[in-house]
């Protein structure tokens, strides 16, 4: 049975939006050169406290 939940902030990832939303920005015939947006995205990470231990669940991003 869980206890009790922590949340963990494990920090931020930083990088071009198209990385995250598929096709946020595409270059067409009329306009050929796009503007990427850069993100600043919250890392996390929860600790599950249990009547058996702990249970780390890790969000983590993908390399």
């Amino acid at each position: 049975m869980l206890k009790r939940l922590y949340v963990l902030n494990t920090g931020y990832l930083e990088t071009d939006k198209n990385n995250v939303v598929g096709g946020w920005t595409v270059a067409t015939k009329d306009h050929p050169q796009v503007t990427n947006d850069w993100i600043k995205l919250p890392v996390m990470a929860f600790l599950l406290e249990t009547d058996d231990g702990y249970i780390l669940y890790d969000t983590g991003s993908n390399p």
